[in-house]
C-alpha cells in the first residue's frame, strides 16, 4: 500500500511538472513574440528625423573604430621598422661571421695555420675548436634571422591589413554620410510635399467654406424675398371700406343752368 502510494504520489509531481514545464515554454514563446510584435511596431512608430539623427551619432561614432584601426597600423608599421632594422642588422653580423668561417676553413684546408704560437698547443687545433664553435652559433643565428624574417613577414601581413581596415572604415564612412544626407534630402522633399498637399486640401476646404456661404447668403435672400412676396399680397387683400370705395365712383357733370 505505500509502495504504490509513493508510486502515484511520482506520478502525479511528474505530471504536474510536465504540466509547467509546458505553460512555461508557451508563456515564453508567447512574451517572445509579442515582444518582437511591439519592437517592430516601436521601430515604425518613431519618426524618421529621428531615425536619421540616430544614425547621424552611430555614423560619428565611427571615429572611434577609425581611431583604433589607425592605433593598431600605427604599432604595425612601428613592429615592421623595428624588426626589419634588427633582420638587416642579423644578417650583416650573419654575413661577417660566414665570411670569418669561410677564411678560417681556407687557412685550415691550405694548412697556412701556425703548428704552434708561443709555446702553447697547436694553433691548427685551436683554429679547428673556433671553427666549430663559430658553425654552430652561425646555424643558431640563422634560425633566429629565419625566424626575425618570418615574424617580419606576419607584421608585414597584419601592417597591410590594419592598412585596409582604416581605408575601408574611412570609405564606409564617407559613403554613410553620403546617404544619410540623400536620405534627409530626400525626407525634406517628403515633407514638402505633404505640406503642398495639406494646402491644397486647405485651398479645397476654403473653396467648399465660400461656396457654402454664398449658397447661405442666396437662401436667406430668397427667404426674405419670399417674406416680402407674402406681405404684400396680404396688404392687397385686405378689404376697402365703403369711403375707400366710394371714391372710386365716378360722379355726373353738374347740369348748366338755363
Amino acid at each position: 500500500m505505500s509502495f504504490m502510494y509513493k508510486k502515484l504520489i511520482g506520478l502525479v509531481m511528474a505530471g504536474i511538472f510536465v504540466t509547467v514545464l509546458a505553460l512555461t515554454t508557451k508563456v515564453g514563446s508567447y512574451l517572445g513574440v509579442a515582444y518582437d510584435r511591439l519592437s517592430t511596431q516601436a521601430q515604425k512608430a518613431i519618426p524618421a528625423e529621428i531615425e536619421i539623427e540616430r544614425l547621424r551619432r552611430e555614423i560619428a561614432r565611427l571615429d572611434r573604430d577609425i581611431d583604433q584601426a589607425r592605433s593598431e597600423l600605427a604599432e604595425e608599421n612601428v613592429a615592421c621598422q623595428e624588426l626589419a632594422s634588427e633582420v638587416m642588422e642579423r644578417r650583416a653580423a650573419l654575413e661577417r661571421l660566414e665570411s670569418k668561417i669561410l677564411s678560417t676553413a681556407t687557412a685550415l684546408k691550405a694548412k697556412n695555420v701556425p703548428t704552434q704560437v708561443n709555446g702553447k698547443a697547436p694553433a691548427a687545433v685551436e683554429a679547428t675548436s673556433e671553427l666549430k664553435t663559430d658553425v654552430a652559433r652561425f646555424n643558431t643565428q640563422q634560425s633566429e634571422l629565419r625566424s626575425l624574417e618570418r615574424q617580419l613577414v606576419l607584421h608585414e601581413k597584419s601592417r597591410k591589413a590594419a592598412e585596409k581596415k582604416l581605408e575601408a572604415l574611412r570609405q564606409q564612412q564617407k559613403e554613410l554620410t553620403i546617404t544619410l544626407k540623400e536620405i534627409e534630402n530626400d525626407l525634406k522633399e517628403l515633407r514638402l510635399e505633404q505640406v503642398q498637399s495639406v494646402t491644397a486640401s486647405d485651398d479645397s476646404r476654403l473653396s467648399d467654406i465660400k461656396e457654402s456661404t454664398k449658397a447661405l447668403k442666396k437662401r436667406i435672400a430668397i427667404e426674405r424675398e419670399k417674406l416680402r412676396v407674402k406681405n404684400a399680397t396680404n396688404d392687397e387683400a385686405t378689404p376697402e371700406t365703403v369711403d375707400e370705395i366710394l371714391t372710386r365712383m365716378k360722379k355726373p357733370a353738374a347740369a348748366n343752368a338755363d
